[in-house]
């Protein structure tokens, strides 16, 4: 989980209560520059974590070691917004909301924008991805669901 003010993830194992964070800060320091919106872990065992924030980006972590294995820009954020992304079940793609009212895929692997969904006419409530349907599904104020195959 992320806290607003904290430059660190928390890790919480819930049977022993065990505490791990994570250092959002790529130079290990303890400045708070930006905030973590949401935080999830990756469908593929869950290896990896990643942080929608509140500029502009997504980070992803190694959930075993803490490293940044990527960050991601494409989606326009800020302190004001509510960002939310999901995971294709595959662990391959990223599907991340955009103030603009868009949603932006990324291939994680290459690090690069895919996609960019012109989608609601307002912001963006939640976002889902349905492995049984193999669809994106997404919610906005501009009271609409989208499907996207």
């Amino acid at each position: 989980m992320g806290a607003r003010e904290d430059h660190r993830l928390h890790a919480v194992k819930l049977g022993t209560l065990a505490h791990r964070t994570i250092n959002m800060n790529a130079n290990g320091d303890s400045w708070v520059s930006f905030t973590a919106m949401e935080v999830t872990v990756s469908p593929n065992a869950g290896r990896f974590v990643l942080v929608s924030t509140d500029q502009d980006r997504l980070i992803a972590y190694s959930r075993r070691t803490g490293s940044v294995l990527a960050t991601l820009y494409g989606a326009s954020n800020d302190e004001f917004s509510n960002p939310r992304h999901c995971w294709h079940p595959s662990g391959d793609v990223i599907f991340a909301t955009s103030q603009t009212h868009d949603i932006v895929a990324w291939d994680i692997r290459h690090k690069t924008v895919i996609a960019s969904l012109d989608s609601h006419t307002g912001p963006i409530r939640d976002l889902s991805f349905s492995a049984k349907h193999s669809a994106l599904v997404s919610t906005g104020f501009d009271k609409s669901l989208k499907i996207w195959h």
